[in-house]
């Protein structure tokens, strides 16, 4: 735990230190798409600038919890909150009678997706998310599908599996 958290404070140093303003991780904190190649790469540089800092082993060695490398990039660096508040934007929009519980909620959920570069949806059961109601999203969004809503919104900021087909984080790193 604490060894882990250690090495991933190391990723995030070498990120912020020396590739602030790479172009590769500018569109993951804006929330764009990225190429796998893109993401090895800016893997690969990180490992060139500090050899004990290798985004790979963040992604996990066992199959079932393995992240994809996009994941983990948005882990370290976040997600610009602009392109996070745009992504609720139709939805307060739709619905401009939202009371204040409603608008803490996602205000909340936004701040949780900014930090941890997304959101995975069994977390949204667990606080802090349960602390406006012990439903969480359905519960404050109870009415006309909503809640339905949301989760479509998030959808786009969901963690995913690497893929069966991704060669283990070992081999990608030769």
């Amino acid at each position: 735990g604490l060894e882990l958290v250690e090495y991933q404070r190391r990723v995030e140093s070498v990120l912020r230190e020396h590739f602030a303003s790479n172009a590769t991780l500018l569109r993951i904190r804006e929330g764009k798409t990225v190429k796998d190649d893109e993401l090895e790469q800016l893997a690969k540089l990180v490992l060139a600038v500090d050899d004990k800092a290798n985004v790979l082993h963040l992604a996990g060695h066992d199959p079932e919890a393995k992240r994809s490398l996009l994941d983990v990039f948005r882990g370290l660096v976040g997600l610009d909150a602009k392109a996070v508040d745009e992504a609720f934007t139709a939805f307060a929009h739709k619905y401009p009678k939202l009371g204040s519980k409603q608008l803490r909620f996602l205000q909340l959920l936004k701040n949780h997706i900014v930090q941890n570069g997304g959101i995975e949806r069994e977390a949204l059961f667990r606080a802090p998310f349960t602390l406006l109601h012990a439903d969480s999203v359905d519960g404050v969004f109870a009415e006309g599908g909503q809640a339905n809503e949301i989760f479509a919104i998030l959808q786009a900021f969901e963690p995913k599996k690497a893929g069966p087909s991704d060669p283990p984080p070992a081999s990608r790193a030769s």
